[in-house]
């Protein structure tokens, strides 16, 4: 499991 990944998807999905 890639917790960077996991941040990045986060970041893009709360794309504002």
């Amino acid at each position: 499991f890639i917790e960077t990944k996991y941040a990045a998807y986060m970041l893009k999905y709360h794309s504002t």
